[in-house]
């Protein structure tokens, strides 16, 4: 055997912790916990636009981004009867192709800006959310109001987007914890309720669903007057306005 080193400093040859000295011991002393500061939500600034969208606005001036989400109060629980997943098809189509831009000028725009530009959709409603360096926010605006606003709904984007989605409905029964999601709420609510079918649908009514159907929902639901956007960040209501 080789011979042993020196014990560390405060311990004892064989190393056992009970002969660390107090000074030594790095749990001896514990931190004093300063009483906890109580929770201030930041001011917010509430108006309307000349267009009668409302706006929360949180001005975080330090901060150097800008954070953004237009919500509608109309999601999967006001797909029109025998067509469940419209509201989810729609809003998938948002940033499939939107004013001047195609779908890959869009996903290649907002990467280059180091932007996240998101779409989604729940029972009660839909949204759009962007969120952007404060410097980058004069380039990357427009495309998010494209998106929001003026959406190609580009009858090849459609073809190829509705068939993920049709792909994904028909792999549905593979995952059991999304079977379990849609037995439930069907067995809480009743299948053919607003609650009770799933927001991306079913197979057989997703079948139905055309690119006339996402427009005019689009026109119908995505107006101005009910939507609300949320923005903080560096950002003040002159510039929304």
């Amino acid at each position: 055997r080789a011979a042993a080193g020196p014990a560390a400093p405060g311990c004892s040859a064989g190393g056992d912790p009970a002969s660390l000295s107090p000074t030594a011991n790095p749990l001896a002393d514990r931190p004093t916990l300063a009483d906890p500061t109580p929770y201030q939500a930041p001011p917010t600034s509430v108006f309307r636009t000349a267009e009668g969208t409302t706006v929360w606005l949180v001005e975080r001036p330090s901060l150097p981004i800008v954070a953004l989400s237009l919500s509608i109060p109309v999601g999967s629980a006001q797909d029109p009867p025998g067509k469940s997943g419209l509201a989810h098809i729609t809003t998938a189509m948002l940033d499939e192709g939107a004013g001047d831009r195609s779908a890959i000028d869009i996903s290649s725009d907002i990467n280059d800006l180091g932007a996240e530009l998101g779409a989604g959709v729940t029972l009660d409603g839909s949204h759009v959310t962007l969120t952007v360096l404060r410097k980058h926010l004069a380039r990357a605006f427009p495309i998010f109001a494209d998106v929001v606003a003026r959406p190609r709904f580009d009858p090849a984007e459609h073809q190829r987007v509705s068939g993920l989605w049709l792909d994904d409905l028909r792999s549905r029964s593979d995952e059991p914890t999304t079977v379990a999601r849609l037995v439930r709420a069907a067995a809480l609510y009743g299948p053919d309720t607003p609650y009770g079918h799933p927001s991306d649908g079913y197979l057989d009514t997703a079948e139905s669903i055309t690119l006339a159907d996402l427009m005019a929902f689009h026109r119908n639901s995505w107006r101005p007057d009910q939507a609300l956007l949320v923005a903080t960040g560096a950002i003040d209501r002159t510039e929304i306005e």
